[in-house]
């Protein structure tokens, strides 16, 4: 097998999406993913994979299957999907880096020194004010969206890393904060589908 390195301007990404078994049978058929508008999808809507951390997915797994038995479904069963996602660098917001994270804050700065009172639509119909809302989820999920609606030619993916919890780190034992970085692909041109294989 032809071993994959990145090169200055690709990125090669290994990417771990967690679903339920029944989704990953889908996915792998249709060869698309399906997925729910949410006002609260931390890096707006679309596909989420972990980076390098084929564990938090199958944690996630494992809540996809409760959450679907919750609503009725009778699911047993998680799985795990992998895939390398290759792409030129300039295709993805990097919120890690000071560079692009640069640009993002730049973008709500000037927006919001032109409107203040600028707000938005939720799902349910509630308008709220930007300024107004304390929900740190729902403010990252509406600033993407108003951000990749204006740029949206520029980026097909979205990726940032987040703190998890450990029961080392709830007793102080562990000095560094555990983070999961998380991928959300918002165009799927990205993905290459024959490269997609079930590894749990």
């Amino acid at each position: 097998m032809k071993k994959l390195t990145n090169k200055p301007n690709k990125l090669i990404l290994n990417a771990y999406h967690g679903t339920d078994a029944e989704s990953a049978k889908n996915i792998l058929s249709e060869r698309k993913f399906q997925f729910q508008s949410r006002d609260n999808h931390w890096l707006g809507d679309g596909v989420y994979f972990f980076i390098d951390d084929k564990d938090e997915a199958e944690w996630w797994s494992i809540m996809a299957v409760r959450h679907k038995n919750r609503h009725g479904s009778s699911v047993s069963q998680g799985a795990v999907l992998f895939v390398p996602i290759i792409c030129e660098k300039s295709c993805i917001l990097d919120l890690d880096t000071y560079s692009d994270g640069k640009i993002f804050e730049d973008f709500i700065e000037s927006i919001i020194d032109k409107y203040p009172n600028l707000s938005f639509t939720l799902s349910d119909g509630q308008v709220k004010q930007f300024a107004e809302t304390n929900d740190e989820h729902i403010l990252m999920s509406q600033w993407l969206k108003l951000f990749l609606a204006y740029k949206k030619d520029s980026w097909k993916a979205v990726m940032k890393s987040f703190p998890i919890c450990s029961s080392k780190e709830k007793r102080n034992s562990n000095p560094f904060q555990m983070r999961a970085k998380q991928l959300n692909i918002i165009d799927q041109k990205i993905i290459n589908f024959d490269k997609i294989i079930k590894i749990v």
